[in-house]
């Protein structure tokens, strides 16, 4: 058949093949990379779920961050962002990420459920507790989320027996999981109930015998059993597994220490500083040998640094004190015990005052003052958990932004980041409407001058 083809129907032919080739490789990159970025965003999300399951919570909020940048499974990803966050304790953040995870789509009775795991985790059981019989009849996946919150709340309201009955349970779902031990361990060592915590963390290491943290905190409660040999074994044996950890190393500095090897455990601490100059344990035991070995500018040194990270209040000032008296620095040395002093004080009436008021009947002013003090005074993070049950009650709290500005601010002082932080609740302040005169007719304690 004779070619009836022109030579410009040839090149129009010729032309449109390679047009109809360029749109179809350009349907299949698109469909490549739809396929890619929402597998990707999927193994994300995965690998994300997978690490909270494991307490990483680290690790969880990296592959979330990662699962963000392939713009797939939105409302997932928001769902265990605000996990992450309530695992951490941070309700704030965890409120605001479930109501994203809400109008992405989210099923109403999954956020329901975790509203009521935020509640108990932090005592509010009038509110947690009815809904419980009808979460542990229908968990889903989530019967380790919620035995552990509501065993938080049991202790956090002193119910000791009802969070002893839901461990029970916790255990008799999960018998091969050693978590269960390893939360029940860290409870009875905070209770100072030392033999229970050990029975704990051996149970856990049957279950798993590489557990760092039930190699660590068995390790720990050997210490406060005066058992620094047997202690320094299982530090060592996890370090054996996990050479890279600092917490197992501290933990056997300690137990040198208490055994006179301060030399060795010198060593200890400095490899711990070596990898976090800002650990504020190896910094305290390590001034505290300078001290005893009469290197007492070092130990002001390491003192001083330590105070400079707020994590210890004015015990940490105290020793600095010490340090720098020892050190011939008198003038410097009473500004320290002064500060001491005054917390010491505060901190007595904050506890005093606690054990008066249950959490969830005080007034918001006088919870606020306690959360300060430990802010100022104590264990920080005491006072960052109280200020984050009273934000997650009455978000428009003045006082409680107020307070929390102010600590990011000092913060900022040797870490930039918390400026942010700092903005951030300012930001919140200046929203909110001109402030009312208005006065409690709760009967509230007089708080003591601290200032």
């Amino acid at each position: 058949m004779p070619n009836t083809q022109t030579p410009a129907s040839k090149t129009r032919f010729r032309f449109l093949r390679s047009r109809r080739f360029f749109v179809c490789a350009a349907i299949f990159s698109i469909t490549g990379i739809w396929l890619f970025c929402g597998g990707a965003a999927g193994l994300a999300v995965s690998q994300a779920r997978a690490a909270l399951t494991q307490r990483d919570v680290d690790t969880a909020q990296d592959w979330l961050e990662i699962a963000d940048w392939f713009h797939g499974r939105k409302a997932e990803i928001a769902f265990l962002k605000s996990r992450a966050c309530r695992r951490t304790g941070d309700l704030e953040e965890a409120r605001k990420w479930l109501d994203v995870a809400l109008a992405l789509g989210t099923d109403r009775g999954t956020v329901q459920r975790e509203r009521i795991l935020m509640s108990a985790q932090v005592g509010r059981m009038r509110d947690a507790e009815p809904w419980l019989s009808e979460l542990l009849f229908n968990p889903g996946d989530d019967g380790r989320e919620i035995c552990e919150a509501f065993v938080t709340g049991y202790f956090l309201n002193e119910e000791s027996q009802k969070a002893d009955d839901l461990f029970a349970t916790w255990i008799a779902d999960f018998p091969e999981d050693s978590y269960p031990w390893i939360f029940k361990g860290k409870i009875y060592y905070r209770l100072d109930r030392f033999s229970l915590a050990e029975e704990s963390y051996r149970e856990a290491l049957k279950r798993d015998p590489e557990s760092s943290d039930a190699l660590t905190g068995l390790g720990s409660v050997l210490l406060k059993q005066k058992r620094p040999e047997d202690a320094l074994v299982q530090f060592r044996r996890c370090l054996k597994i996990h050479s890279d950890l600092n917490g197992p190393r501290v933990g056997a500095a300690k137990a040198l220490i208490i055994l006179g090897r301060s030399e060795e455990a010198l060593t200890e601490l400095n490899l711990v500083l070596a990898s976090e100059p800002d650990h504020d344990e190896a910094l305290l035991k390590r001034g505290k040998i300078h001290m005893a070995a009469g290197r007492h500018e070092e130990a002001v040194r390491d003192l001083k640094n330590l105070c400079r990270l707020r994590t210890g209040g004015f015990e940490h000032r105290y020793q600095l004190a010490l340090a720098l008296r020892a050190a011939g620095r008198d003038k410097e040395a009473s500004e320290h015990f002064e500060f001491a002093e005054k917390g010491k004080t505060a901190l007595n009436w904050a506890e005093k005052t606690t054990s008066q008021y249950p959490a969830d009947t005080a007034d918001l002013g006088v919870r606020t003052e306690v959360a300060r003090i430990y802010l100022t005074y104590g264990n920080p993070m005491t006072g960052l958990a109280q200020l984050s049950v009273i934000l997650n009650e009455a978000p428009d709290n003045r006082q409680a932004l107020e307070v929390l500005v102010a600590y990011y601010r000092e913060c900022s002082e040797f870490d930039v980041s918390f400026v942010r932080l700092a903005d951030v609740y300012q930001a919140r302040i200046d929203s909110l409407p001109a402030q009312k005169d208005v006065s409690s007719n709760e009967e509230t304690p007089a708080v003591p001058v601290v200032e």
